[in-house]
């Protein structure tokens, strides 16, 4: 399913930013990016993102850094100026230029990077609290998406439920008229032969069974309101692909059975229901 959040909170001089996204996936993947210092959490990381994930790719970025002026690179002022009055010394007396470069400036502790003056039981602590909001504005997304798609799935469900009092009346005298027919060029063929009635109504009784699809559309009803039943839950993808490959299953019996044009009609646009169904579930968990 897809999802999208994202927190920033500020604390003690730090700025904490925590984005998180999923896109829809058959198994649960998650990528983590954590700034240096912090991967030994990872692993928590990753149980908390479970709690709110079944599946999907999901990606979480974590950025801390200083706030500007309060932290991150600084100059020493009074530093800098005793190092400025060395320099002129060391130039006059050598009478040639001194070069100094960043890393030079950095090691005579001219400038300093005060990040990492972060202790780090803090920086856990403004991750965590960052995580979690970004988790729980991801689990409100998510669940506006989610409440969106079981709505469009019910009612195609309910779209399917209503081909199949189609299919019932359809196939109400399909055995009975498929007798008929049977017995009747039975008679044609065998007039000049000698038959015991009971036994040939036996048989082509045992031959129109076949053609009763009564089981087919009970259970069809029975799965349709399984359907109902699942989508109300909390997860319902995986269990609901399953249904749906069942409904299919007794779809395509019925269909085989019954050879009558208007029910193969009726059998074609369910399934293009179920397809359609089928590509929404794998947006939900």
């Amino acid at each position: 399913m897809t999802g999208y959040g994202t927190a920033e909170i500020q604390a003690e001089g730090w700025r904490c930013l925590v984005e998180i996204r999923s896109v829809n996936q058959r198994f649960l993947d998650i990528r983590l990016k954590l700034p240096s210092g912090y991967q030994s959490q990872e692993k928590v990381y990753r149980e908390k993102i479970k709690g709110f994930c079944r599946r999907g790719k999901v990606e979480c970025l974590v950025k801390i850094e200083p706030l500007d002026g309060e932290n991150g690179w600084s100059l020493d002022e009074e530093r800098m100026s005793e190092v400025n009055r060395l320099i002129q010394l060391f130039e006059k007396t050598s009478k040639n230029p001194l070069n100094l470069q960043l890393r030079d400036l950095m090691q005579l502790d001219v400038v300093k990077n005060q990040g990492t003056d972060l202790d780090p039981e803090a920086g856990i602590e403004l991750i965590e609290r960052c995580l979690e909001s970004a988790l729980l504005e991801f689990k409100k997304m998510k669940s506006q998406e989610g409440e969106a798609l079981c709505k469009d799935l019910n009612q195609r469900r309910s779209t399917c439920s209503k081909m199949v009092n189609e299919l019932e009346k359809e196939t109400k005298d399909l055995a009975k008229i498929h007798f008929e027919k049977l017995q009747q060029r039975a008679i044609d063929l065998l007039n000049q032969v000698e038959l015991q009635p009971e036994r040939l109504n036996q048989e082509l009784a045992l031959l129109c069974d076949r053609y009763d699809v009564s089981e087919e559309l009970l259970r069809l009803r029975t799965h349709l309101t399984h359907l109902e039943t699942l989508l109300k839950e909390a997860e319902v993808g995986k269990k609901g692909e399953f249904m749906l490959q069942e409904i299919n299953r007794e779809v395509n019996t019925l269909s085989s059975k019954s050879n009558n044009a208007v029910i193969s009609k009726i059998a074609v646009e369910f399934k293009n229901e179920l397809e359609k169904m089928r590509e929404q579930l794998l947006n939900l968990e």
